[in-house]
């Protein structure tokens, strides 16, 4: 019962992994399992409502794109017994790869993933996915209200686990290298984050 005039809203910026340094070759030789491995991308915690089993089945089922790619969860919690008896039953556990790490880690991951795939019901506002989009990757999120909001068209969308598998049977299969995504640089970045924060306490 907050009156709306009462409430304001500010995004959050995107450029905080801008100046970090991204080592390539030596990334690449921390990573020397992915090498040239065309890869799906997962950010983050993977418990409840992150529904990211949706994934994991979409991937099992598709011999295109079980095929083609491999998946990464990068960060997130360290993968149970009950996750690597799931992987084994789905008979996809030599296809799925964690990895914890720094953010220049996750900026090459980023840069260079075919497509960063975000199964959540439920966010507040899905950082991983701004970040993603600034540096280029391309993203398929669950069609919720508050990734409508923020992102519009800026990424693709689906509904169920069909859309979702068809959305990854199309995409290209060879590794590319993603470029920035300039509106998202405009648009979303930590001064503008700032200025309209400082702005609320002026009033």
């Amino acid at each position: 019962k907050i009156p709306e005039k009462k409430v304001s809203v500010v995004y959050h910026g995107s450029d905080h992994l801008d100046q970090i340094e991204v080592d390539e070759k030596k990334i690449q030789s921390q990573l020397i399992h992915l090498k040239n491995k065309p890869f799906l991308l997962y950010v983050g915690k993977r418990h409840r409502y992150k529904n990211y089993e949706v994934l994991l089945n979409v991937f099992a089922k598709s011999k295109i794109i079980k095929d083609n790619f491999c998946i990464i969860l990068f960060g997130g919690e360290t993968v149970s017994e009950s996750e690597l008896k799931f992987f084994n039953t789905l008979g996809v556990h030599k296809k799925i790869f964690h990895v914890n790490g720094s953010d220049d880690i996750l900026k090459y991951l980023y840069s260079n993933a075919q497509v960063m795939v975000s199964t959540s019901t439920y966010e507040g506002f899905g950082l991983n996915i701004l970040e993603g989009i600034r540096q280029g990757c391309e993203v398929i999120a669950k069609d919720t209200k508050v990734f409508r909001e923020i992102y519009g068209n800026k990424l693709n969308y689906f509904q169920d686990s069909d859309e979702l598998q068809n959305f990854l049977e199309k995409l290209n299969y060879k590794k590319t290298q993603n470029s920035p995504n300039s509106e998202i640089r405009k648009d979303f970045n930590w001064t503008k984050t700032t200025d309209e924060t400082l702005k609320i306490y002026e009033k």
